[in-house]
């Protein structure tokens, strides 16, 4: 008996030290195709967030003009809203909940942003929060994934 409490002791322990080292992180995944780059953007939380924030600097050789952020936030839940907006040198994404409901748990398709042109430069997110229903910063990364012939390069990560 004393044996199996340990057992779950140990495994709530576990349990609440890999929760607390979760941090939530926002992936971009690239790929390329007839002149033109498009870029899945996807959200991995553990539950708590409500909303979060991105920018992405307009890679190399990018004017605004070059820029389609129309599906953006296309995919996102019903209980959630958002917009992207590209200005001079970076696209600013804003994901947020009217009723202050949490995203689910897992990975949370967001949309797509794409360019037109040959881009020689590799994407970064130069900004990335992440707030829980009561405003409070969420811990949080970032990952560019490409495929080898795309902006970026395979397994490029950034912390922010």
């Amino acid at each position: 008996m004393s044996k199996l409490i340990l057992a779950i002791g140990a495994g709530a322990v576990l349990a609440m030290v890999s929760t607390s080292a979760f941090s939530d992180e926002l992936l971009v995944t690239s790929g390329s195709a007839k002149g033109r780059s498009s870029h899945a953007l996807d959200f991995s939380t553990n539950g708590e967030a409500v909303g979060f924030q991105f920018n992405i600097r307009l890679p190399e050789g990018i004017s605004p003009e070059q820029v389609n952020v129309k599906s953006c936030v296309a995919e996102l839940p019903k209980s959630h809203s958002g917009q992207c907006r590209v200005n001079k040198n970076e696209i600013v994404g804003l994901v947020f909940s009217d009723s202050n409901e949490k995203l689910p748990a897992g990975l949370v398709s967001v949309g797509r942003i794409s360019f037109d042109g040959n881009v020689q430069k590799g994407l970064e997110i130069s900004q990335f929060l992440v707030s829980d229903a009561n405003a409070n910063p969420i811990r949080a990364t970032t990952k560019v994934v490409g495929n080898g012939s795309d902006l970026a390069k395979p397994g490029q990560e950034r912390v922010k």
